[in-house]
């Protein structure tokens, strides 16, 4: 089970590498668009921001929206995108003050939720600025469910809110309430997401574990039983020995 979450945390690493080169990719071939708007600011028109989120949500599955963060943390078309949430905010600083991103984690609004990648701005005048992209969790929840075997459950938990479980492969819904210690016994083979808040986490179904037990149990007997007729046949060959040369 341990190789099992040592292979999701390497596909995660690997997409959120893969999304950062795309979008880094993305704006050099949309260079001169994205410095418009950067350029036009709060009087950018919606075309002009549409032609460009199309683009790029034809290029990169699962993309929600796209913003610029000024060097102060700002949102240059919030006439467009709306407000960010408290959450996008908190992490748009986070990333401002270190200069990279590395606590990511899942935003929810309501029944909604996506994450969120800050590339550095490409343009000419955009040092310290930031291209923000929005996306459905959907590759994330996939690459659980990849893994995902009947006798046990793949979660994604906040490592910084112990029992806050962000995605999971169980049917209960587990994103309104947090988890019990209690609960949080039965979770195993636990790895942390370099650069994020998560961490993954294996639950077995209590059958499996018991079934785990008793094979254990059965297997120690057996190997007890062999080890003590192999000694008591050694016991007995010596003492033969003995009366035979005695």
């Amino acid at each position: 089970m341990d190789a099992v979450t040592d292979r999701i945390l390497s596909d995660y690493q690997e997409y959120f590498a893969q999304l950062r080169l795309e979008i880094d990719l993305f704006q050099q071939k949309q260079l001169n668009a994205i410095a418009s708007l950067q350029k036009s600011g709060d009087k950018a028109s919606i075309e002009q921001y549409m032609e460009v989120l199309n683009s790029l949500r034809s290029e990169i599955d699962h993309t929600r929206l796209f913003a610029l963060i000024d060097e102060q943390g700002h949102g240059s078309l919030k006439h467009i995108t709306g407000n960010f949430l408290p959450a996008c905010e908190e992490e748009i600083s986070a990333t401002i003050a270190s200069g990279v991103q590395e606590s990511l984690f899942l935003h929810r609004s309501g029944k909604s939720e996506h994450f969120d990648l800050l590339q550095p701005l490409s343009t000419i005048d955009g040092k310290d600025s930031y291209f923000f992209v929005a996306f459905n969790p959907d590759v994330l929840n996939n690459l659980l469910s990849k893994y995902q075997l009947p006798h046990q459950q793949v979660f994604l938990m906040r490592a910084d809110s112990i029992g806050k479980v962000e995605l999971t492969t169980e049917s209960v819904d587990y994103t309104s309430m947090l988890i019990g210690s209690e609960e949080l016994d039965e979770f195993s083979f636990v790895k942390a997401i370099p650069n994020t808040r998560w961490q993954l986490a294996i639950r077995l179904s209590p059958e499996y574990s018991s079934n785990l037990y008793q094979q254990g149990l059965l297997k120690a007997i057996i190997v007890w039983s062999v080890l003590t007729i192999l000694i008591y046949g050694f016991y007995r060959l010596q003492k033969n020995r003995m009366i035979w040369f005695g």
